[in-house]
């Protein structure tokens, strides 16, 4: 594994390298107060060992810059990060391939640099079609996020709708800047208004979609995906944190996507 480091405007951004070198290109961009551990940690950099794999943490995420101004966190400015890994590498276009707040920045590549995208795979992602009303989980996160502003929390977690276990909040709680976080979940909830229905709206860039039926935002999911032209594949993952822990079945699923893309794929 390479350890390796690209320029942004908004600071340094790091990233791994794993696979072959000659492979199609894949990004990985994980969920929010993640980090590039979420995949290797699991055994994904081993499943996916014959595509390179460019494992990133987002700027606000790791050992990536952790700013605290809502600018560095705007759809061009997340989309910007992710162009700015591809140049580092001279990628000209890869498999983008995020998961939870990682699969909202794989619909905005989709959309806002296509020329760059092989494909968006969005993983256990709370997508909500344009002028929908905003989902559970969009308006839990509102009510955690001065929480998070202040450096409480138990607070936040209180507020926080997704289940997730015990050892994943304490690891979030140690990993992550509750700043930066916050200027991080501002931002985005004006993603939807930057980008009216990003990730659903009709692309060149093919798009996969995975989730787990017991996603506690199934059922707005699946109406929001219901007019979508994405590929979609429902689980039997009985939660979100669940699906990131099953390497096995969702690179599965997601082989079997990138495998039914055109040859040509990936170039680099």
């Amino acid at each position: 594994m390479e350890r390796k480091t690209a320029n942004s405007e908004h600071g340094p951004i790091v990233y791994t390298v794993t696979g072959d070198a000659d492979g199609q290109v894949i990004v990985l961009l994980p969920g929010f107060q993640s980090d590039q551990t979420g995949w290797s940690s699991r055994g994904y950099h081993e499943l996916l060992s014959d595509y390179r794999v460019l494992n990133v943490d987002p700027i606000g995420h790791g050992k990536s810059a952790t700013p605290h101004d809502e600018s560095a966190y705007t759809t061009d400015a997340v989309v910007g990060h992710v162009v700015s890994v591809l140049d580092a590498e001279q990628v000209d276009s890869a498999h983008i391939w995020g998961f939870s707040r990682g699969g909202f920045i794989a619909g905005l590549c989709a959309e806002l640099v296509a020329e760059r995208c092989s494909s968006a795979i969005m993983g256990g992602t709370p997508f909500r079609a344009a002028g929908a009303a905003p989902t559970t989980v969009s308006e839990e996160m509102d009510r955690g996020v001065r929480c998070l502003a202040d450096g409480d929390w138990a607070g936040y977690w209180a507020a926080y709708v997704i289940p997730l276990p015990a050892a994943v909040k304490e690891r979030f709680e140690k990993t992550n800047d509750p700043r930066a976080n916050a200027a991080a979940i501002r931002a985005g909830r004006r993603w939807a208004t930057e980008v009216p229905g990003f990730g659903l709206n009709p692309t060149s860039v093919p798009r996969f979609v995975y989730f787990g039926s017991g996603e506690v935002f199934a059922g707005e999911l699946r109406d929001a995906l219901a007019t979508s032209d994405a590929e979609v594949f429902e689980g039997p993952w009985t939660g979100h944190a669940e699906t990131m822990m099953d390497p096995d079945g969702v690179v599965a699923v997601v082989r079997s996507f990138l495998e039914g893309l055109p040859s040509e794929g990936t170039s680099v």
